[in-house]
């Protein structure tokens, strides 16, 4: 994730948010999005990050990285 455009003023005349600012909070955003799929994601993991696991047919959290642990909702490991 890069930094902030810091350099740029990040309302413009018209009261709205100006292009790079626009453009770096969407890929704030983007990355902070939750997952779903067969297999867990591997990348870009953060504590808490939550994914939907089809397998288990339930929603799991990052406990932990390295080594990263997931766990349920009940705070078992899975």
């Amino acid at each position: 994730m890069n930094r902030p455009p810091f350099g740029s003023s990040a309302i413009d005349k018209a009261g709205s948010f100006t292009t790079s600012w626009v453009d770096w909070l969407m890929r704030l955003w983007v990355s902070q999005q939750d997952s779903i799929g067969l297999t867990r994601p591997t990348e870009n993991l953060k504590i808490g990050k939550m994914h939907l696991d089809l397998t288990l047919g339930k929603p799991i959290w990052v406990l932990s990285l390295g080594p990263t642990v997931w766990i349920d909702a009940t705070g078992a490991v899975v």
